[in-house]
């Protein structure tokens, strides 16, 4: 099993007939896939994935204007339909496909905090999926390599999710929630970040309400408590508070909010630094 191939060291002992398995089906996976082709691996390799595609490649794109929602997007059908009306029906690797998402996506944060949190279960459920896929585009020489691999028959997309897993001296043994067995020599993670443990516990503990594996903030970055209130002086931004405030994946955007963190708690602390000197 290999849990973290993104350290770039799994194909040192890998050897020419293994089948592979791949759990996830992100730019990790589309990596993992490279680096097979690259190697001239002749192993049959097993990709699963709950939508059971790759990503896109990414495309030239001109620059996007942020779409502005005609009136409040306040339920998930809402937030759907803007999506419809501003997606082009092009294929999703052309120009103009990607650059209506990215204008599209620009505006996300600010609906997505405002949905109530319900209707933020409702959207993510119907749109997550596909909006991972075509946020974190492929580059064109991972997309070449796994077509080439795809029109070989050497890959195969399985679409489901993996239920149980378990390993004799000769095979890793993969049960698929549909009910399928698959066999593979060398299972690699590429599902990206796993549960972390502190949020984990204070989960369990019922110290923070549940909001997928992250955290629920309000405005100002604050972790609400199990009462729904802001708790002084913890803060979180980035993927942990995805729930909250959508898409906040990229390095981009956690930059941005580390930013806007930064000069909130700056301005805090030059606001009781000037009350001390009274």
């Amino acid at each position: 099993l290999e849990d973290q191939p993104w350290k770039g060291v799994w194909d040192r002992t890998l050897k020419g007939d293994e089948r592979i398995a791949i759990i996830g089906g992100g730019l990790t996976a589309m990596d993992i896939l490279t680096t097979l082709f690259r190697h001239g691996h002749d192993g049959k390799v097993d990709l699963i994935t709950p939508g059971g595609m790759l990503p896109p490649m990414q495309a030239n794109w001109p620059k996007a204007d942020e779409i502005t929602p005609d009136g409040r997007v306040t339920t998930a059908h809402r937030l759907l339909r803007l999506w419809r009306a501003n997606l082009p029906d092009d294929d999703w690797e052309t120009p103009q496909w990607q650059s209506a998402f990215e204008g599209l996506r620009a505006c996300l944060p600010s609906i997505w905090h405002h949905l109530p949190r319900q209707e933020r279960i409702r959207a993510g459920y119907r749109l997550s999926r596909h909006w991972q896929l075509a946020r974190f585009r492929a580059s064109p020489q991972t997309v070449a390599a796994a077509r080439a691999m795809l029109n070989s028959g050497q890959l195969e997309l399985h679409s489901g999710r993996v239920e149980a897993m378990t390993a004799t001296d000769q095979h890793a043994h993969l049960t698929l929630t549909n009910g399928q067995i698959m066999l593979a020599d060398r299972v690699m993670m590429a599902t990206g970040a796993g549960r972390d443990p502190l949020v984990q516990q204070c989960h369990d503990d019922g110290l923070l309400p549940r909001a997928m594996q992250g955290v629920e903030v309000d405005h100002d970055f604050q972790v609400y408590d199990h009462h729904w209130r802001p708790t002084q002086g913890l803060y979180a931004f980035g993927p942990p508070t995805a729930f909250s405030r959508g898409d906040v994946l990229g390095a981009g955007s956690i930059a941005k909010e580390a930013s806007a963190l930064a000069d909130r708690l700056s301005d805090r602390l030059s606001v009781r630094m000037g009350e001390a000197l009274r």
